[in-house]
């Protein structure tokens, strides 16, 4: 959701989750060893890239903690960490204070879209958050109950026949 906001920065450019996951799949093999930072430096390094962000999340029950990085590529130092405790269904305030905080400190114009969702908390249904962060998982796992099943039985050719080639 928060790199949906920072498009919104003309002077933003986003690497695609498609080429970040073909590199990292070059790598795997030969950096399997390195720590997962270590790695995601170089793979930055390697899509010219930056700054890298990372992020977690703690579930703490009715709240969630929330911290992000950016960490220089070319340094490899972090340069920027905030952390947030927040309702997960305040997910487009937090959404919005993190992309401001971010667009901040690399000091570009952050869009009123980006603004008004920090102004106004408003809560929303949990599920959305929940059932958009599935999707993207899939998504980026290339998973689908349709490759799934093909990967049980590689010969089936229902599954050939609805995945696309």
């Amino acid at each position: 959701m928060i790199s949906v906001e920072l498009r919104k920065a003309p002077d933003v450019d986003l690497i695609e989750r498609e080429k970040r996951a073909e590199i990292l799949e070059e790598m795997e093999i030969s950096l399997s060893d390195l720590a997962a930072t270590e790695m995601q430096v170089e793979v930055g390094k390697m899509l010219a890239v930056g700054y890298i962000i990372f992020g977690e999340i703690v579930d703490m029950d009715r709240e969630v903690l929330i911290s992000l990085r950016m960490i220089n590529v070319e340094s490899g130092k972090v340069v920027w960490s905030e952390k947030l405790v927040e309702k997960l269904s305040n997910y487009d305030y937090i959404t919005g204070y993190f992309t401001g905080a971010i667009l901040q400190y690399l000091g570009l114009q952050v869009a009123k879209t980006t603004v008004e969702k920090i102004e106004v908390r408003q809560e929303k249904s949990e599920e959305v958050v929940i059932a958009l962060s599935k999707a993207i998982d899939h998504y980026d796992k290339k998973e689908t109950e349709l490759a799934k099943a093909k990967r049980i039985d590689p010969k089936s050719e229902t599954a050939d026949f609805y995945l696309p080639n």
